[in-house]
């Protein structure tokens, strides 16, 4: 049978518990920071696997799981990205406007939303 899988998310790093080749288990502790996202997608996605009863889960699809994440990710990033840049930096350079309209206060949560969606991806 195939053996339970298992995502421990601890300060540090992630345990995860996954199976070899359908017949044993082991810990692997992977580092957390800008990847964790992709291992804690690929830990579900072969959880999915077993779940089906498929004894050996196809690297493939947890591949493909984890470039979804990524991309994902880097979606995320460039728009954070390109939206502090043509609204923020545009309204730093017409700053008179934006003493009168308060425009420079929904640039501040613009910032912060892209920070928070930095440090989420990262």
């Amino acid at each position: 049978m195939p053996c339970m899988h298992v995502c421990v998310c601890m300060f540090s790093h992630v345990h995860v518990w996954v199976c070899v080749h359908g017949s044993g288990c082991m810990w692997i502790c992977v580092p957390a920071g800008m990847y964790v996202l992709m291992y804690l997608c690929m830990c579900v996605c072969m959880y999915v696997c077993m779940h089906r009863h498929i004894h050996v889960c196809m690297h493939a699809f947890t591949y493909i799981c984890m470039y979804v994440c990524m991309y994902v990710c880097n979606v995320c990033m460039y728009v954070c990205m390109y939206v502090c840049m043509y609204v923020c930096v545009c309204v730093m350079y017409v700053m008179y406007v934006c003493m009168y309209v308060h425009v420079c206060n929904v640039c501040m949560y613009v910032m912060y939303g892209c920070n928070v969606c930095m440090y989420v991806c990262m």
